[in-house]
């Protein structure tokens, strides 16, 4: 049932994007409304498509509310989920509480071979919730539900082949784990093979095949694929440079709070490349992303109090902020300290 869920929601949400909605990801309204009257089983899928699209914290809450729904009535994934979503929201002992309500189910589920319990325990114990933290059982458990042809499970088997994590470090296996998992609209799969293309990491480096994942990452609503896009046309690379486009798609991450696609939309106002120069909100960009303690926005934003670029001139700020991406080792704001210091 949940797979006929998700294939509805993905389905209107490549349609969606063809007929110009101007939303990050769309769902159908059947879905929505079905989850609204109290159908467990939707408003788990709802609370799974939001996880998922979480990039900088920014869709935990929806992700929270629905998957908290459909827990209420004892659905089990979305109650494992939730203590996922719990934990990297800082509620460890919650998240603990959670685990314990479906560990025996989930855990008997997946020694049967249940892929989507196989995923969740390789998270439990990825993370340490509820079990010792042990992160090559956990990439067992991935495996178990990767060789099923279960898309996260392949996704994340990927992730620990790509970082060594549990497993011994494979660029091969993990570009080869992304595309499987990536050939079944997995858009943060898509999104890393356009990396692994375009860094030449597992493959031969080819920008035209990274910008080919990546929009197929972007036009899912998946706020890295949309930055990833922008970079390359913004940069030229893979495609000829395209600097409206560019923008385009920068706005699309930014809107839902990507702060590199904040960041990096504030160079191309301040510098005016595809859109007038605005430098006060080239100036407000710079401080949403700086918020969010990105360091390269923290440096642009000491460039502008330093400079008067888009807000007064205040060289106590600017050291105050050059001062806060120094100290997580951006070395031109380091350069900038000492000249002002």
């Amino acid at each position: 049932m949940k797979k006929v869920f998700l294939f509805i929601v993905l389905s209107i949400l490549l349609c969606g994007i063809e007929r110009g909605f101007a939303v990050p990801f769309y769902v159908p309204d059947e879905v929505e409304q079905r989850a609204e009257t109290g159908d467990a089983e939707a408003q788990y899928c709802l609370g799974e498509l939001y996880y998922h699209h979480t990039v900088h914290r920014n869709y935990f809450s929806e992700a929270d509310s629905w998957l908290s729904r459909a827990s209420r009535q004892k659905h089990v994934p979305a109650t494992g989920l939730l203590a996922l979503v719990k934990y990297r929201q800082g509620e460890r002992e919650e998240a603990v509480r959670l685990y314990s309500l479906v560990e025996s189910d989930i855990r008997a589920g997946a020694s049967s071979g249940r892929a989507d319990y196989q995923v969740l325990m390789g998270l439990f114990y990825g993370y340490g919730i509820g079990v010792k933290k042990n992160v090559a059982t956990a990439a067992e458990w991935y495996r178990k539900a990767a060789e099923q042809g279960d898309a996260d499970g392949q996704y994340y088997l990927a992730w620990r082949y790509k970082k060594g994590n549990g497993v011994e470090k494979d660029l091969k296996k993990a570009f080869s784990w992304f595309m499987k998992a990536a050939e079944q609209n997995h858009f943060q799969a898509q999104n890393e093979l356009g990396i692994a293309y375009a860094r030449g990491q597992g493959v031969n480096k080819s920008y035209e095949k990274a910008i080919n994942w990546y929009y197929k990452a972007a036009v899912q609503g998946y706020s890295w694929g949309e930055h990833n896009l922008a970079w390359a046309l913004k940069n030229g690379r893979g495609t000829s440079r395209n600097l409206k486009k560019a923008v385009f798609w920068y706005e699309k991450a930014a809107a839902q709070g990507n702060l590199w696609a904040l960041n990096n939309l504030g160079i191309c106002y301040l510098d005016g490349e595809g859109v007038r120069r605005d430098r006060q909100k080239a100036f407000t960009l710079f401080q949403k992303s700086a918020a969010g303690d990105y360091s390269t926005a923290q440096y642009n934003l000491g460039r502008c109090y330093e400079n008067g670029w888009g807000v007064e001139q205040d060289i106590p700020k600017a050291v105050e902020w050059y001062g806060k991406a120094a100290a997580q080792g951006h070395d031109e704001a380091k350069k900038c300290l000492d000249w002002l210091q």
